[in-house]
């Protein structure tokens, strides 16, 4: 395992060889060949860096350069073993990642600058830590940096500058390419409209299947083995190193609000701190069952697996595109585990939040915690159990709801009451998951594994009755309908789309309201009601013997144009269009709901023009759409919207208003 922050990676008191903090002997033998042969290499490239930058600070001609002075002052504060292990650290980052749809730890300027960020920060600790010793006062990093700022002020207005960033970073970047660890590249995207420039490994043979081993570029955001520090109005909370090697504020900022929100009263600290504070824990029943069942019941890939498009001689953008994410996929995979592992030795294990500017949380340590991937989500459990009484049918239910939610299908949009009784009728498959008739059809397999065993354990309790109680420990999680246009439509008042955003109840025949909360209610489905909105759409145009859109292009090529007749014809599904239309209401651009769009479908062929093409899966490739028809239907759905719900569309013309002025 490598940490992404070089300044955190691994060393130990062993007779091992470790290069700068980092046990090259967990590497396959040729990349640890190669990190010593090049050890000293590097830290001569590192030493000619720093004496340069010595030079800079010596020269009076550039008294009057801050920019160049503050560099230099950045780069000189840095020892030679620090800035080897930023050096190998990034570079197993590159060969991490290689061959993947990774861009932040591949596209040359995302890395140079977050590599920058890190080297600056280092230098404002060293700062402090000289401060401390010379003076005695023990002080936050906030108030190091305002102190830092106003003693500089020269250099103040380049603290949070991408530039010098950017600038720190192509040092290291420099080093690694002037050591032939790594090259830079200029690479397309896969829509040939962007350019950019890629890092990669120079050494082909270090690449080759034979010689790569797994790595696990850690995060430095984990879960915590203690409860968080509590956020205050003027204490940074969350991880105990907040505010004394860095400086985390509760509300993420969002560089494009030259205004930041404000928080007013104790609510919204004690709903953070209480929530940081709930303890987790792994489901190891579950870890140790996708161990060693995983490959039977296809819940995780087979990461000794190669795929197809590996042994072709040469790839053209499909193949290229589809072996990307692939690996990208399998490296997300084996990191969750990865981390899964290593804390499940933990009792309790904690997820600090952070809140955005729509009052959004979002956990901070990546990859493993209740709102990641699907794998993420099944392996935590709350640390401490709930109590469900024998007689308490309404949780009951609810446990049972939630295993047909994870199961989807069909089953997943039917009525509280109908998705009970699923339950009962498969509880023989259920308790046996093990025979995989349930688990090889469910949507989300991982999340429903984690039930059929929590139900399994129900099942032995309830025709156990010495017990009166059952101890869970498995989340149930609920989700609105399209929580943002049902913001959208009160604050609109937009009642055509209230039913269908179930935000008023049903009624029966004889005209009297039903229970909210009736269990026989069936909820309305937002997504499927835009998806027949917009088939009917195509159809209208078909009907009308218009095939093609001669909008979606200025090119006057039928090819380049996107098809009516082939989006009416196309077999879709609401989860092919979910992510699009829910990312509506924040101003999702163009291209982000294409991308949606284009990760819910099977990426088939790419066309001599350097088209796309796409199908609903891999077995059904008859019906084909392009990304011209993709950008097509983003294109129908938003007219749908603003020409079919006004008041949405006028509200929406006003929240933009908004949204300008404040930035």
């Amino acid at each position: 395992m490598v940490f992404q922050d070089s300044e955190f990676n691994y060393s130990a008191n062993s007779t091992k060889f470790i290069s700068g903090g980092i046990n090259i002997d967990i590497l396959s033998p040729l990349l640890n060949k190669t990190i010593i042969n090049i050890t000293d290499t590097i830290n001569r490239y590192i030493n000619n860096l720093i004496n340069q930058q010595m030079e800079v600070l010596n020269n009076k001609k550039n008294a009057n350069k801050f920019y160049d002075i503050l560099v230099a002052k950045i780069i000189t504060s840095n020892d030679v073993s620090s800035l080897f292990n930023i050096c190998v650290s990034n570079f197993l980052a590159i060969y991490t990642y290689q061959d993947t749809d990774e861009d932040k730890f591949l596209a040359s300027i995302n890395v140079s600058i977050n590599i920058g960020k890190k080297i600056f920060n280092k230098y404002l600790n060293n700062l402090k830590t000289q401060y401390y010793k010379s003076s005695g006062i023990d002080i936050t990093f906030t108030n190091w940096v305002n102190k830092w700022k106003q003693d500089n002020e020269d250099f103040a207005k380049f603290y949070h500058d991408d530039d010098i960033y950017s600038r720190l970073g192509l040092n290291i970047l420099t080093i690694l390419t002037h050591s032939d660890l790594i090259e830079i590249r200029l690479t397309k995207s896969p829509n040939k409209i962007h350019r950019h420039y890629s890092l990669f490994v120079k050494d082909d043979k270090l690449m080759s299947s034979n010689n790569r081993r797994s790595i696990i570029n850690l995060p430095v955001k984990l879960p915590m083995v203690c409860p968080p520090r509590p956020y205050d109005k003027d204490i940074l909370g969350g991880y105990l190193l907040n505010d004394d090697k860095f400086s985390e504020d509760l509300l993420i900022n969002k560089r494009a609000y030259a205004k930041c929100s404000e928080l007013s009263g104790d609510k919204i600290y004690n709903m953070v701190n209480n929530i940081s504070k709930t303890p987790f824990k792994i489901n190891k029943n579950l870890l140790d069952y996708i161990y060693n069942e995983g490959s039977k019941h296809n819940l995780l890939i087979d990461p000794e697996v190669r795929h197809e498009f590996e042994d072709l001689d040469k790839r053209n953008k499909h193949p290229k595109g589809v072996l990307a994410s692939y690996k990208s996929k399998i490296i997300l995979q084996q990191t969750i585990l990865g981390i899964a592992d290593f804390y499940s030795a933990f009792s309790n294990i904690y997820f600090p939040v952070r809140l955005d500017k729509r009052g959004r949380l979002y956990c901070s340590p990546s990859y493993l915690n209740y709102q990641s991937k699907e794998l993420s989500k099944a392996l935590v459990l709350f640390s401490e159990p709930g109590f469900v009484d024998r007689n308490d049918s309404i949780a009951i239910l609810y446990l049972k709801v939630y295993g047909a939610n994870c199961f989807g299908g069909n089953i997943s949009r039917t009525s509280i009451s109908e998705k009970g009784k699923w339950v009962d009728n498969n509880i023989k498959d259920i308790v046996n998951y093990d025979n995989g008739i349930l688990l090889k059809k469910a949507e989300d397999k991982l999340l429903f594994l984690a039930f059929c065993m929590e139900y399994k354990r129900f099942q032995e309790f309830y025709l156990n009755t010495t017990f009166m109680g059952f101890k869970t420990s498995l989340p149930i999680q609920l989700d609105a309908t399209c929580n943002a246009f049902q913001h959208m439509a009160l604050l609109s008042n937009e009642d055509t789309l209230f039913k269908e955003l179930n935000l008023i109840p049903e009624r029966n025949v004889k005209g009297k309201k039903k229970d909210t909360a009736s269990i026989d209610n069936r909820p309305s489905d937002f997504y499927n009601f835009l998806l027949h909105r917009l088939i009917s759409y195509f159809k209208s145009k078909v009907d009308r013997g218009i095939f093609l859109d001669y909008k979606t292009t200025k090119n006057k090529e039928d090819k380049d144009k996107g098809s009516f007749m082939r989006l009416y014809s196309f077999v879709w599904n609401r989860v092919h269009v979910k992510k699009s239309i829910m990312t509506i209401p924040y101003n999702s651009s163009h291209r982000s709901m294409m991308k949606y769009l284009s990760e819910s479908l099977v990426r088939s062929d790419c066309d001599k023009d350097g088209y796309n093409w796409y199908c609903t899966n891999e077995k059904d490739n008859k019906n084909l759409i392009n990304q011209q028809d993709l950008y097509l239907l983003i294109s129908s759905l938003q007219y749908i919207i603003k020409n079919d719900f006004q008041k949405i569309k006028k509200q929406s013309i006003l929240r933009r208003w908004l949204s300008y002025l404040i930035s």
